[in-house]
């Protein structure tokens, strides 16, 4: 009979790679009902400058020609329940010129929504200061940094 058989090397060894698979099922069983994954929330940020016309999409606006700037976010993979929105707009420089909170409501586990504020700039300190050069949107979903977007404004 080899000496091998009875060793306690051996039967540890199938002890670890016993429990090893135990875990692994376990942990395939867990996560949302029905997929066994969980996806992150995601953020598709967009920018446009809103107009009475209508809302023209661009990397850098005129200053002349800016009204408000629209920032919007599609929202998908959001968990079921209460949330919260951050837009932090900032200026060249990385000096914070604005934030605005959004709350809206996800009503069922891996939701998708849609949120937006819109930022005046026509008539404004941006317009009157001539603050050119690289802007940037930063958002939030319940504080935790999601994405962000620079865009230019020229004189």
């Amino acid at each position: 009979m080899p000496r091998f058989q009875n060793s306690p090397s051996i039967l540890l060894a199938g002890l670890a790679l016993a429990a090893f698979w135990l875990c692994g099922c376990a942990m395939a069983g867990s996560g949302s009902a029905g997929s066994g994954l969980v996806l992150a929330p995601v953020a598709s940020l967009s920018l446009c400058n809103q107009t009475p016309g209508g809302c023209s999409v661009a990397a850098s606006y005129s200053l002349g020609s800016m009204r408000d700037l629209a920032v919007n976010v599609q929202w998908s993979h959001v968990p079921e329940g209460t949330h919260t929105a951050t837009f932090e707009i900032l200026q060249p420089g990385g000096g914070l010129y604005q934030v605005q909170n959004v709350s809206f409501v996800a009503d069922s586990a891996d939701a998708a929504a849609q949120t937006g504020i819109l930022v005046p700039v026509a008539g404004t300190w941006i317009t009157q200061r001539s603050l050119t050069g690289s802007w940037s949107v930063r958002i939030s979903l319940d504080n935790q940094a999601m994405d962000e977007q620079a865009f230019a404004l020229l004189p």
